[in-house]
This record gives C-alpha cells, sequence and structure tokens, in this order.
C-alpha cells in the first residue's frame, strides 16, 4: 500500500487526492532532468565514435531527438520491470557501479604500488601511492566493493531473468561491447586512443 493510500484511510479523501497529485508532480520532477541527462550522454557517444553518428540528428530546434527517444524507450522498459520484478534496475545498476568503482580503484592502487611496470610506466604513480596506509585502504576497498555488490546482486524467489545479476550482466555487456567494438573501429574521435587517454590522471 502506497503512503498516500495508507493516509487516505485516516483522512479526508481530499488529503489523500492532494497527496497523489503532490507524488504525480515530483516524479515528473525527478524524471524530465534524467531524461535531459541520459539523452546528452548519449549524444555525447555518438560524438565520441561509441554509438551510430545516426544518434547525434537533431530538429530544427536543436533537440537530439533521436536520444531522447531511446533514453524515454529505456526508462519505460525499466518502470516495466520495476513494475513486475518489484525493484528498480537502475537503482541497482547505480549500485553495483559504484561498489565496482570502490573494489577497482583499491585493485588499481594496488597495482600502481606493487607491479614495477605500471610504476615505470606512469611517474605520477609514486605522488598517488604515498603513506603507509594507502594500501591497506586499498584492501579495504576491494572488500568493501565485493560485499556491497553481493548485498544487491541476488532477489530471493524471483525468477532468473528477472535477478538483478542477470540484468546487470545483461547491462555490462553491452556496455563493454559498445566499448570494446569503438575501440577496436577506431571510432573513437575525442582525445585520440582510449588507452594513452587513461595513462594520465585528469587535471587538478
Amino acid at each position: 500500500m502506497t503512503a498516500p493510500a495508507l493516509v487516505g484511510l485516516m483522512q479526508s479523501k481530499g488529503v489523500a487526492v492532494f497527496l497523489n497529485v503532490l507524488v504525480t508532480l515530483i516524479v515528473i520532477k525527478t524524471l524530465a532532468p534524467v531524461l535531459l541527462d541520459a539523452s546528452r550522454y548519449l549524444y555525447a557517444w555518438s560524438e565520441d565514435g561509441l554509438v551510430t553518428d545516426k544518434i547525434r540528428a537533431v530538429n530544427s530546434r536543436h533537440v537530439p531527438v533521436v536520444a531522447l527517444v531511446i533514453t524515454a524507450s529505456i526508462g519505460s522498459l525499466f518502470l516495466l520491470d520495476a513494475v513486475y520484478a518489484g525493484w528498480a534496475i537502475a537503482v541497482v545498476i547505480r549500485a553495483t557501479s559504484v561498489a565496482a568503482t570502490f573494489a577497482t580503484l583499491g585493485l588499481g592502487t594496488l597495482m600502481l604500488s606493487w607491479w614495477p611496470q605500471w610504476r615505470e610506466s606512469r611517474p605520477w604513480a609514486t605522488r598517488v601511492t604515498e603513506g603507509g596506509l594507502i594500501k591497506w585502504f586499498s584492501v579495504l576497498a576491494i572488500i568493501i566493493g565485493f560485499l556491497l555488490i553481493a548485498s544487491v546482486i541476488n532477489s530471493p524467489g524471483k525468477p532468473w531473468y528477472y535477478q538483478p545479476w542477470f540484468q546487470v550482466s545483461v547491462s555490462w555487456l553491452i556496455a563493454l561491447s559498445l566499448l570494446g567494438y569503438a575501440m577496436v573501429s577506431g571510432r573513437v574521435q575525442a582525445g585520440g586512443s582510449l588507452t594513452e587517454r587513461f595513462r594520465e590522471p585528469p587535471e587538478e
């Protein structure tokens, strides 16, 4: 039972209607920026060569219509998934992405600390691995990352196609396939080679 429905049992019908309208406005206010942001990301990927150039198509007002339609369609699929699966795949993707970032940063820092070839090819490695606690924090980040992923990756009682681990795996495979295709085909345009681009840390 939703919160407005629960309030409607104890208060007047007008209060319940007001809360439902308020929730609707909040949802619209939340979804609009998400659609705008996600469509612009897709547009930028097209400019960088990660996806087809057709996604860069804009209308007379310079609105990326194709990117907006794709984003809205994917969002609608996620909404149906949330209705029938009982949870939001986007939340799980975000949670696992943050957890994977934790673990990856920890692993990368350990490799910079202990792998001579990595340190020699990256002059800044010494600066970012200074301090006696950095290695312990790196190990802790890896452990926390894996624990967080394990806590959200399974949903007991759900079919395999509704399981977070399956849907997240499909999402990661799609993302890695796009990235691999762009790197192999040389479509990535902005900033040159991805490998060389990430050899240097971002400017402070």
